[in-house]
């Protein structure tokens, strides 16, 4: 931080909520008065170009020249004689499609002067600008002041003037760096996006040849055709950094050109033959550099380069080659810095910063203030945040709103096929041929295996081919991951898998996910991914159907009753006449049993078990196989469910979940509490040893050994609760799915917003100690009820941001069933973020809930009477 601080001594503010960057700013008698007085040129990215005559003291009105709407962003402006055949100054404003040179006069009235931006040409680019040069390009004698724009994709077009003379691109270009203009030389020099520093002569521009017009940039780009000549550097110097600006000296009298390069972290001072001549490394994050003064050469040949840094830390740099000789503070960060002479004041400092503040000032010696404030712990405003996050969500939505995507277009085709060999058979871990993911199983425990075979077929030579294969519990696969050096063209690879189901945890879904990574020559990588379809007879066995169960759930349909064992083939036993036809029992691993019945008189189908979470795998796949069996059959076929929704079972799930998590906290603190004993033990016991003197242990050996086996205890008891935890949060997921299928059935939602509503419920099989389910899906339920369920305007307000764990599940429990009475009354989610509110209209009538605990009124969410 400096010490003094830069005087003030014109000051205003471009716009409001307009962006600038370093070629917004340019100063220049742009109105060819008399004085010589220099005048301040900016543009914004917004397209708006003001001109300003600054005086002394406070921003006047009288002190805006013009203020004009270009309809496009500015990119850059500049001064110079522009117009053939006259020496007076023009602006010239590049944006991103075109280049045009205007005129500034002035006409005297009554009221003032008044000032008027006339165009006098322009030129349409055919390809996006980046940055622009300008200069006598045939040579320091030529009195041409011609124009060179360089486009994103490394396309150099020479302008003379009014007339188009030629373009050419610069080879090897990935991303375009800062360009300038060695009048001495008549070279142009830029940095690549390697970190190189590049010289290229106007004589070997115009005789180079140019590539095919029907060419793509990145082919012309470096790969000119083989007849003609090749567009080469006339020198190059690697600097080894990004470039963020660049400025030139070229003095036509003896001795040679300075050419500053600012780096990320560095200032390079070269010759005009790319030799370097010094160089400064920064200890601080520049923006922007501009050389002053330039001294008369020495008997060497060198000069003093005078010129300043602009900082990111609101800091100005003053440099004599590479003696820091001032610093000084400034009231914004500039990206843009220039000298400049107003009313007879020269060697003004003028900055422009990103958000258009335009500063005159002065290096003075008035000491600074400023006493760095006392840290505090600053309190986040989420109010603010959300209503910035909003604002963010409505300019992307606007800026991608009817634009078209074009799909890309790879140099290969690689298809996946998967096939299931052969019904699931049963084994058992004496076998020893497959190996359970859980250790605790007993020998003689029954698994399930199926294999199926996975095809890989391409149209075109693949490299570096990766394999994965993704499950979740009870499936496991092994191996699951393979790898190739290449595949060739039109070979089908067969790999064979077997997955195998244990029976230590409930299935959650029916599906494996396969990922294959590969590449085409040096192109990117090519990700395909495959969903392989698995058998359901894999998780589960036929048993006699029961008649009894505590849990029972009923699908209503509108299409006619169909048989089970038409809808599950797999499960019939032929010949066997004990077996009723209107109903079919399942048995998972785990020995959960369900029974599926269909009703003689009505379109309606039972599920009851005594085990609740595990009848969600079956009421997804009887519907998803009924929808398949009447898919081209009028009307389209339709499930609903009409019953109360069973939160009151789920909600118990949620309770157990809740309380292993408290009871594994509780052990988690008595194993740091008795570590801590045991290494304060340790630490004593040690202190004793080495002592010279010898002293009783005091029974300090057998707290040890007391302390220890605690911890071994503790220890195994928390494994212990791992494991529970793991398989209780196997049921929840399971129980959460269930809940999820049953929403969507009676609400009547699309594929999209039962998505949503699956992330807003956080279904995972995985458990984290750090983040828990009750605290995530509490903060993902009330902002859905907040936002788009909320029924009026005062209910959308923002909610806490924080995820720790509750106290207990009583305000989870009160927020999901309000959440779920809102999605059953017509409530939608809203798939793109929107804020919306909604009026409660349920066609099915009243939907009635399980009695909860009265709302207190420090919870966010009340529900309305």
């Amino acid at each position: 931080m400096s010490l003094f601080k830069a005087r003030e001594w014109w000051s205003a503010t471009a716009g409001y909520e307009e962006f600038h960057d370093i070629g917004c700013l340019c100063v220049g008698n742009i109105d060819n008065s008399q004085s010589n007085e220099d005048k301040i040129v900016v543009g914004s990215y917004q397209g708006i170009l003001r001109v300003y005559s600054p005086r002394a003291g406070s921003f006047a009105p009288s002190h805006l020249m013009i203020e004009v709407n270009l309809d496009d962003p500015i990119l850059q402006v500049a001064l110079g004689p522009f117009v053939s055949n006259s020496k007076a100054v023009h602006l010239l404003v590049l944006h991103p499609r075109r280049l045009a040179v205007h005129s500034l006069t002035v006409e005297k009235t009554d009221i003032g002067d008044q000032y008027r931006l006339t165009k006098v040409y322009e030129h349409k680019l055919q390809r996006t600008a980046c940055n622009m040069v300008h200069g006598p390009f045939g040579g320091p004698k030529d009195t041409r002041e011609c124009i060179c724009v360089q486009s994103m994709d490394g396309q150099l077009s020479i302008y003379e003037q009014e007339v188009f003379g030629f373009a050419r691109f610069l080879p090897n270009v990935l991303i375009p760096g800062p360009l300038c203009y060695v009048k001495k030389t008549n070279t142009m020099v830029t940095v690549s996006g390697e970190g190189v520093l590049e010289a290229y002569t106007y004589r070997a521009l115009v005789g180079a040849t140019s590539a095919p017009a029907n060419q793509e940039p990145s082919m012309m780009a470096g790969k000119l055709p083989h007849t003609g000549k090749r567009l080469t550097s006339d020198w190059s110097t690697n600097l080894g950094e990004n470039a963020i600006d660049m400025d030139v000296y070229s003095p036509m009298s003896w001795g040679p050109a300075c050419i500053l390069v600012l780096g990320e972290r560095s200032v390079f001072c070269c010759r005009d033959n790319g030799n370097l001549q010094w160089m400064i490394k920064l200890d601080y994050s520049p923006s922007c550099l501009h050389i002053y003064h330039v001294s008369a050469a020495k008997e060497d040949g060198d000069r003093n380069i005078k010129f300043m840094i602009a900082t990111h830390s609101n800091t100005l740099m003053v440099y004599d080659n590479v003696m820091l000789e001032w610093t000084a503070q400034v009231t914004h960060p500039p990206v843009a810095v220039r000298t400049a002479t107003f009313g007879g004041l020269k060697g003004l400092v003028v900055t422009l910063d990103e958000l258009g503040h335009v500063i005159c000032s002065y290096m003075g010696t008035d000491p600074s203030h400023f006493t760095p404030p006392t840290p505090q712990a600053r309190e986040v405003n989420y109010e603010k945040l959300d209503k910035e996050y909003k604002e963010l969500q409505k300019v992307v939505r606007e800026s991608i709103k009817g634009s078209e995507v074009t799909p890309v277009r790879t140099d290969n085709t690689l298809t996946i096929n998967s096939e299931v060999m052969d019904k699931p058979r049963i084994i058992t871990l004496s076998d020893g041929d497959h190996v359970s993911s859980d250790e605790g199983n007993s020998p003689d425990a029954i698994q399930l295996c199926c294999e199926v075979i996975i095809q890989l077929s391409t149209d075109h030579m693949i490299h570096d081919v990766m394999m994965t294969v993704q499950t979740n519990q009870p499936l496991a696969v092994h191996p699951c991951v393979f790898r190739w050096n290449e595949m060739a063209a039109g070979v089908v690879n067969p790999i064979t898998l077997t997955f195998v189901c244990t029976p230590n945890l409930l299935p959650t879904c029916t599906s494996a996910v396969v990922t294959v990574m590969h590449s085409v020559s040096q192109s990117r990588p090519h990700i395909t991914q495959h969903t392989v379809p698995l058998p359901l007879s894999l998780f589960c066995m036929s048993v006699m159907p029961a008649k009894t169960a505590e849990y029972k759930v009923t699908i209503d349909t509108n299409s006619p009753p169909v048989s089970l064992m038409t809808l599950f083939p797999e499960f019939s036993t032929p010949g066997d006449n004990n077996v009723p036809q209107n109903a079919i029992g399942f048995q998972l691993l785990p020995g959960a049993e369900v029974t599926m019945v269909v009703s003689k008189t009505g379109d309606r189908y039972r599920l009851q078990s005594d085990c609740f979470e595990a009848m969600g795998l079956f009421e997804a796949e009887l519907v998803k196989r009924l929808a398949e069996h009447y898919h081209d059959k009028s009307p389209p076929f339709k499930a609903s469910f009409t019953e109360q929704l069973p939160l009151k079972e789920y909600f118990e799930i949620v309770e157990d979940h809740f309380k292993l998590r408290v009871e594994r906290e509780q052990y988690l603190l008595a194993v740091e509490q008795h570590s801590q004993q045991f290494r304060a033990i340790q630490k004593r016991l040690l202190t004793r040893f080495k002592d010279k003197t010898p002293s009783s242990l005091q029974h300090l050996d057998t707290l040890l050994d007391g302390t220890f086996l605690q911890l071994i205890a503790l220890s195994d008891k928390c494994q212990s609760i791992e494991e529970e935890l793991s398989v209780v949060n196997n049921r929840l997921c399971c129980a959460t799915n269930f809940i999820v299928d049953l929403v969507r059935l009676s609400a009547g939602m699309s594929d999209e917003e039962c998505d949503v509503l699956r992330v807003c419920l956080c279904v995972s099989p995985d458990h984290l100690i750090e983040q828990g389910w009750e605290e995530t899906t509490t903060t993902a339920v009330m902002h859905m009820l907040v936002t788009c369920l909320s029924k009026n305007n005062k209910e959308q307000q923002t909610i806490p941001g924080s995820l720790e764990m509750p106290a207990d599940t009583g305000k989870l429990k009160r927020h999901l069933s309000l959440f779920f009475d809102r999605l059953l009354k017509g409530g939608r989610l809203n798939t793109t973020g929107e804020v919306t509110t909604w009026s409660s209209h349920d066609k099915r009538g009243p939907v009635s809930l399980p009695p909860i605990n009265d709302v207190t009124s420090d919870d966010v969410i009340q529900e309305e009477d």
